[in-house]
């Protein structure tokens, strides 16, 4: 049987090895030719450089502030972040377990927003934050990527968290847990998976 599957782990091998590449070339580019001199580059950008020339990493960072501009992303992205995980699992919460009249239309109406494409929302999202003030701050980043990504978030974790057994929520409840405490020790250990992919996600779109 070893000897009968070689073929198909070489030809595995040889596809895994293909689209390995192709993740690493466009870095191996990236960096050969941010070492080299414009005239370098000019002439042939796929050469190797003739001298390193890691002064234009020093340009990018005097000139560009580029550690201001990462500053600037980490403090965006892990803000609208924990909003998004803070409104997201009660919200998934309430939907999966929860019973209360108008739920399904209102979470089908959340979870239409995601049809919506963006630039129809741009023009009304840009008035209304210039009106409350918030134009050129970090809130109105904040605040338009939270409402973009949160219905997607609370359509992952609303499936998820229908998985848990109601039986353990009940649990917890005869052992005294009331709301919070029922999110902190059930909802968000057993909601784990939902709640990581929710963060690796947008954290990385954010």
């Amino acid at each position: 049987m070893g000897k009968r599957n070689t073929p198909a782990k070489v030809v595995i091998f040889v596809l895994l090895m293909i689209m390995a590449l192709s993740f690493i070339y466009p870095l191996y580019y990236m960096f050969i030719n941010s070492v080299k001199t414009k005239t370098e580059y000019v002439i042939d950008p796929f050469s190797l450089p003739q001298q390193i020339a890691f002064k234009n990493y020093m340009t990018m960072i005097s000139q560009f502030k580029i550690f201001v501009l990462f500053k600037n992303s980490f403090i965006v992205a892990a803000s609208s972040v924990l909003l998004l995980l803070i409104f997201g699992i009660f919200a998934s919460y309430s939907f999966s377990k929860f019973k209360f009249k108008g739920k399904n239309l209102f979470y089908l109406g959340i979870v239409s927003t995601m049809f919506i494409p963006g630039q129809v929302t741009m023009i009304p999202a840009y008035v209304m934050f210039a009106k409350a003030g918030l134009v050129n701050n970090f809130w109105s980043v904040i605040l338009s990527y939270l409402a973009g990504s949160l219905p997607g978030a609370i359509l992952l974790m609303v499936s998820n968290f229908r998985g848990i057994p109601n039986d353990m929520l009940e649990a917890g409840r005869i052992d005294g847990c009331n709301y919070f405490q029922t999110i902190r020790n059930i909802i968000i250990p057993m909601g784990k998976p939902a709640i990581a992919i929710t963060v690796i996600f947008n954290f990385m779109f954010f």
